[in-house]
């Protein structure tokens, strides 16, 4: 997040500002933005900014008014702090470094796995999922989410990753929960006089960032007086 004027903004390269992107640039939005070096055009800087510019609040602020803004952050701040807020939002958003490889890592289905295909047809699915991967990426989030076509353009690629694989785990907890449940419930239907088996335990509380909270507190008492402990 980055202050123009005396509000504050952030980048952000949903599916609808990279398809929208893409259709004027007429290529991959990645492999354009990298074509462009470590010193693009201020062109190039209003038009990826102000398609992606987001006020605090995630409303995107539309094209005509965010390349003004960027134009204004170029001549505030410079041409290469401008080109690194877009180069790294679009690589956290759309990643296309190394970041890509481990992030597709670590969001992979581990329990859900596609069913072996020949070789044939796995040349034939990838030929139409390449023509239709929008289609398909969506029917995904529409059957297993209920998410709507407008909330489904509004999630950056990396976002959609996370919620993907976040929906495997809940869906593979659920199902071990559910199986814990009946296993626990047959030990005390069968207990006899042993005491009754709790299905959850309580976990102590911990904060592993109690430390760090209390030295903001006491350096905020020492510059204002004022004890928030």
């Amino acid at each position: 997040m980055f202050k123009i004027g005396d509000c504050f903004y952030s980048l952000r390269f949903t599916n609808r500002v990279v398809e929208q992107l893409e259709a004027i640039l007429g290529e991959n939005v990645a492999v354009y933005f990298v074509g462009c070096g470590n010193t693009p055009t201020v062109k190039t800087l209003k038009l990826f900014g102000g398609f992606s510019l987001h006020d605090d609040t995630g409303v995107r602020v539309g094209y005509t008014m965010g390349s003004v803004l960027v134009e204004d952050l170029i001549t505030e701040m410079s041409l290469s702090f401008v080109y690194t807020e877009i180069f790294n939002s679009l690589n956290r958003d759309y990643p296309f470094t190394s970041d890509a490889e481990y992030l597709y890592l670590v969001t992979e289905f581990e329990y859900f796995k596609a069913g072996k295909k020949t070789e044939k047809t796995n040349s034939i699915v990838d030929d139409v999922l390449s023509k239709y991967q929008k289609e398909s990426g969506f029917a995904f989030f529409f059957v297993n989410l209920g998410c709507s076509l407008a909330e489904y353009n509004d999630f950056t690629h990396s976002e959609l990753l996370f919620i993907r694989k976040a929906w495997e785990d809940k869906v593979v907890g659920d199902s071990n929960l559910l199986r814990d449940a009946v296993l626990n419930a047959d030990v005390n239907a069968n207990r006899g006089k042993k005491r009754f088996k709790k299905l959850w335990k309580k976990q102590p509380k911990v904060d592993s960032n109690i430390k760090g909270k209390k030295d903001i507190a006491t350096r905020i008492t020492e510059l204002f007086g004022v004890s928030i402990l």
